[in-house]
């Protein structure tokens, strides 16, 4: 009886030990999951960045539900969809993320703001949207180009955001309409790289107040602080 019990006493052991071992591993997954979507969402990598933030949405993680809120809401990786954004940022938000509740607080907003009447068919054709791709810069990039080789070298610039999908990002601009705004074009990943840059600040400590001002009037903003001679040396 002795050596049965001792046998099953073992057997519970080893079952409990691969049990946590089990969780450790998922734990492990996780975190790793969200440092690597982390570190390609802040480098527009928003492809992988949905990839690998989607199953920690879906296991319950805040800030990966915001994130991909974010992503859907703005149309960076995949097609954009209000409506899910809507979902996954509500998802973040009840769980008391901050960014996710006043997020979601704009999204309603903007939904009671939203006409109630149809606006009138055009009569004109709908043409679907071309993506031409030339490695001669445009005009209007060429000018804000200039505009921005004027900045000091010293000074600071906030990065709003960074994507190889250059209408995408001329959109968004158009939308925040910031001060002293900018896009620049530059090279990644074997492709043109286009960023959007907004104000001219003398310090770090300067910049850094604007990004939490921006943040607070544009939760789903996720900019930083970057040097403009960084920049400048990056231009194509």
């Amino acid at each position: 009886m002795l050596r049965t019990f001792s046998l099953a006493l073992i057997t519970l052991c080893l079952f409990t030990s691969l049990s946590a071992m089990a969780q450790q591993d998922a734990k492990m997954v996780a975190f790793n999951n969200m440092q690597h979507g982390k570190q390609d969402f802040v480098q527009g990598n928003y492809i992988k960045a949905y990839q690998e933030l989607l199953p920690e949405a879906q296991h319950g993680n805040a800030q990966a539900q915001y994130a991909i809120g974010y992503l859907l809401y703005y149309g960076l990786g995949v097609p954009q969809n209000h409506e899910q954004s809507r979902y996954w940022t509500k998802k973040a938000a009840t769980q008391g993320l901050p960014d996710a509740k006043r997020a979601l607080a704009k999204m309603n907003e903007q939904t009671t703001q939203a006409p109630t009447t149809k606006p009138k068919a055009s009569s004109k054709p709908k043409q679907k949207n071309v993506v031409t791709i030339s490695s001669s810069l445009p005009s209007n990039l060429k000018q804000q180009a200039q505009t921005f080789k004027g900045l000091s070298n010293d000074h600071f610039v906030l990065q709003v955001m960074g994507t190889h999908n250059y209408p995408t990002l001329k959109k968004v601009s158009k939308e925040l309409d910031l001060p002293e705004s900018l896009i620049i074009r530059t090279y990644y990943q074997g492709k043109y790289w286009y960023i959007f840059v907004a104000g001219d600040y003398k310090t770090y400590q300067a910049a850094l107040a604007a990004k939490k001002a921006l943040n607070n009037d544009y939760p789903n903003i996720k900019a930083w602080p970057r040097k403009v001679l960084a920049l400048k040396k990056k231009i194509q």
